[in-house]
């Protein structure tokens, strides 16, 4: 008799996908966003109604053709095949501008098509970034200034320390937008500013349009301007944002870990279902999550939202302890 043992891996092709393109001037940043974004929703509306009643009777050509015909692109193919036409895609990427930068981001996808950063070369512009079957987390570095004309008589690392508090406040986007066991940290450039940048802050945002808006949204109103570089980690558990801790200046509101101490004799799919939804996982990947006490589900969060998901887990007959964070 012979025995045979195969050790393999799924290829697991599906990752997000990010195009980061850069431009002189803001106000094509933002043309040039609108327009892509105009163009993936309308594609996606027409691939739906292709689906349903069949692409022979689609007009030509399609709202990705079009985009591609009006700035001599060509026809438009899969990143990862090189097949196309890319007709049969619903779910696109979302688009949007922050000051010279425009970003194309889709979180779950397999075959991007290649149009979008050629029709920012069209505008002009160029490509910083390009990440593809990402499969870690994606890392943002933040760099943040205050503009010449409003820096005279002002503390600008008092500034940049009131920024970095309001990001972490209960509604924050670092409080709202990031993992369980969320990656933050920053540093305040005292003095000088280091080349350029009064503040330097790296996120790696589980919800990446929603946290890059927030940061954009409070970065406006405490007066600073912002550039941002991605980046994908090495992997889940190693910190990839080692280089700018330890944090400076610590924050002077209180962060706490909520920690599960006791399930209870026979937890419940309702525990179950309660630590998935606060980590923002499946069911399948907090399973064991019990059986290895104490266990901290989520790190990192103001006392009223640690409190809060505290309360919701004790309802499920959980025991739960508030712990002050440690990083």
């Amino acid at each position: 008799m012979k025995i045979h043992v195969w050790n393999a891996f799924a290829s697991n092709n599906s990752g997000s996908y990010t195009v980061v393109g850069a431009f002189d001037d803001t106000e094509v940043a933002a043309r040039v966003a609108a327009e892509l974004s105009q163009a993936a929703t309308a594609h996606a509306a027409w691939a739906e109604e292709g689906q349903q009643k069949g692409f022979g009777h689609a007009p030509r050509p399609s709202p990705l053709e079009a985009l591609a015909l009006r700035h001599g692109l060509g026809r438009p193919f899969s990143t990862d095949s090189g097949m196309g036409p890319y007709d049969y895609f619903t779910d696109l990427p979302q688009v949007w501008a922050m000051g010279h930068q425009v970003f194309v981001y889709h979180p779950f996808t397999l075959d991007p098509p290649h149009l979008f950063g050629e029709a920012m070369y069209a505008h002009g512009g160029r490509v910083e970034t390009t990440l593809e079957h990402v499969h870690h987390p994606v890392v943002s570095l933040f760099r943040l200034s205050v503009p010449l004309a409003g820096r005279p008589g002002q503390d600008i690392p008092a500034r940049a320390a009131a920024l970095v508090e309001a990001l972490h406040a209960e509604d924050g986007p670092l409080t709202q937008h990031v993992y369980a066991e969320p990656w933050v940290a920053w540093q305040v450039h005292a003095g000088h500013p280091h080349a350029g940048t009064d503040l330097t802050l790296g996120v790696a945002f589980q919800e990446l349009v929603e946290g890059f808006q927030g940061v954009e949204a409070l970065a406006r109103e405490h007066g600073f301007t912002l550039n941002v570089s991605l980046s994908e980690a090495w992997s889940d558990d190693a910190d990839p944002l080692g280089f700018l801790r330890p944090c400076v200046p610590p924050l002077k509101q209180p962060l706490y870990d909520v920690v599960l101490t006791d399930a209870g004799a026979t937890p419940t799919k309702e525990l179950t279902r309660t630590l998935a939804s606060l980590r923002r996982t499946s069911e399948y990947a907090v399973r064991t999550l019990h059986e290895r006490l104490p266990a901290t589900v989520v790190r990192r969060r103001p006392p009223g939202v640690a409190e809060a998901m505290a309360a919701l887990l004790r309802r499920e007959g959980a025991t739960v302890e508030l712990r002050p964070s440690t990083t």
